[in-house]
């Protein structure tokens, strides 16, 4: 993985305050020199990766609520390992800045076939499962039908 020598960022942080460099990194070196970091200014080190499907396999993780990706640039290889019909996220946000044209086509076409409606921000896009909107929406019903009387007879709002 490559991110800024901590020269640099000692140096933007006395500079301007900013410590933004410190957040970035990439598996990509053209990646940080697209952030204005030069060449001689990259460090590289070696990280641990794993396909997310171990990750979550790793961490006993069967459903998630929400996820968050943001890889500046590899969603797609995040993607790729992702169970996506076993997990089900309700919500799946991801970086679109960085993808081309073939990736972001790709995650799209997965994501919408498996039921989910895309919102293309900038950068960010947004992913909703409509299917677990649409549950989610009638369990809270259900729930408001046992805990709330008005919701088991709704002409007691007029009275």
């Amino acid at each position: 993985m490559y991110s800024a020598a901590d020269s640099v960022i000692e140096r933007q942080k006395s500079s301007t305050g900013d410590t933004y460099l410190q957040g970035v990194a990439s598996f990509d070196k053209a990646h940080l020199m697209a952030h204005g970091i030069e060449e001689s200014d990259i460090v590289s080190e070696t990280v641990r990766t794993l396909p997310l499907s171990d990750v979550l396999k790793e961490h006993r993780l069967k459903k998630l609520d929400a996820l968050v990706i943001d890889v500046e640039g590899a969603e797609r290889a995040v993607f790729d390992t992702l169970p996506l019909e076993r997990t089900r996220p309700a919500t799946v946000i991801y970086e679109g800045i960085h993808l081309s044209p073939d990736d972001d086509a790709s995650i799209e076409h997965r994501l919408v076939t498996a039921g989910y409606e895309v919102i293309k921000g900038d950068p960010d896009y947004i992913a909703v499962d409509k299917r677990g909107v649409l549950a989610a929406a009638a369990d809270l019903f259900q729930t408001a039908k046992q805990d709330w009387p008005i919701m088991r007879d709704p002409s007691q709002v007029w009275k």
